[in-house]
């Protein structure tokens, strides 16, 4: 059992009676009291931010969302490594694809070893009325890029099910010469080296692309409704800008099936280890396709209706000479 301090007294030097200091141990009181009081405090302190919230509600929020807004930003530049990261990552990874370092120049300053520069891939062709987005390739193609002595089997790299079996069909009737040569497009049509990029890297060149496509053809959320009035003002127009536009059109939305198998493909193969960039990229994916897949969808569905008034036109045997008319 403590003992309590014994009292001692002093004596101020002003002249005072002296006075008693005692160390005394709180009692259970005391503690009880004591803590009572903190608790009130606390309550108190509650209770006026409380207060403070309701009055300010607006502000608060406000404020909060911007916190989130910057808290987001942050995380996804953090989900983003940087070409140190890349370089240290596939360094420790034997199974990713590495070009072989280049030789050293040649007496007329050449190197032997070609820059490992992706290329840009032909449209995928045509056949027959029916078009479907490329599988991945499994090697490099160009011949400005490096060969390697083994590439992964693209066996495993399969596309989701309305990227295989949903194709789309390409206008070859109606009076419309539709099978001709697409004009040449200014995006690119392929990634050449998907096979080798991480996730990560995967979703930067998918992002690169659909801003290549944006840049061409229009914000893809407005794909389906900019169709629906360039219609309007193409359907009064002679056969052979109707052909034109529905090819471009064609294309764009060909361009928007690729975007979809690729981006079922991003978390297949080296992923990072990292639980919060692996879900990072798999919403940034999944969020991708589903802009992606109700663009394409609603341009398809605007191209059919289009196909079909031109093939209800071709079948009154109109002699206007336009693709179709309001007769």
């Amino acid at each position: 059992m403590r003992l309590p301090m014994p009292c001692t007294a002093t004596k101020k030097p002003t002249g005072h009676t002296s006075t008693l200091r005692c160390n005394v141990t709180p009692s259970t009181d005391d503690t009880a009291a004591m803590e009572q009081k903190l608790k009130h405090q606390r309550e108190r302190k509650a209770r006026n931010q409380r207060r403070y919230y309701e009055n300010h509600k607006a502000e608060q929020q406000e404020k909060a969302r911007l916190r989130a807004s910057k808290n987001r930003m942050l995380a996804k530049q953090m989900s983003l490594p940087s070409l140190d990261e890349y370089q240290d990552e596939d360094a420790g990874d034997s199974s990713v694809l590495r070009p072989p370092e280049p030789s050293s120049p040649s007496d007329d300053g050449s190197s032997s070893t070609p820059s490992p520069e992706p290329s840009l891939v032909s449209p995928p062709s045509v056949s027959g009325s029916y078009i479907t987005a490329p599988l991945p390739p499994s090697g490099f193609s160009s011949p400005s890029t490096p060969s390697f002595t083994s590439v992964p089997s693209p066996q495993s790299l399969q596309f989701p099910p309305f990227a295989t079996s949903d194709s789309f069909r390409v206008p070859t009737t109606h009076g419309l010469s539709y099978g001709r040569t697409p004009i040449t497009m200014t995006v690119v049509t392929n990634i050449d080296d998907w096979l080798s990029l991480s996730a990560s890297r995967r979703i930067a060149a998918l992002r690169r692309w659909m801003l290549d496509m944006e840049w061409n053809w229009g914000a893809i959320a407005d794909w389906p409704a900019r169709c629906t009035r360039e219609w309007d003002i193409m359907k009064e127009r002679d056969t052979g800008s109707v052909t034109e536009w529905l090819d471009e059109s064609t294309r764009k939305a060909t361009a928007g099936r690729q975007i979809i198998a690729y981006l079922a493909l991003v978390m297949e193969g080296q992923l990072p280890t990292d639980v919060e960039i692996f879900r990072d990229l798999y919403l940034q994916s999944h969020q991708l396709t589903g802009d992606f897949y109700s663009a394409v969808i609603g341009l398809e569905l605007t191209l059919d209706t289009v196909r079909s008034q031109i093939q209800m036109h071709t079948a009154r045997k109109c002699s206007c000479g336009k693709a179709t008319c309001r007769t």
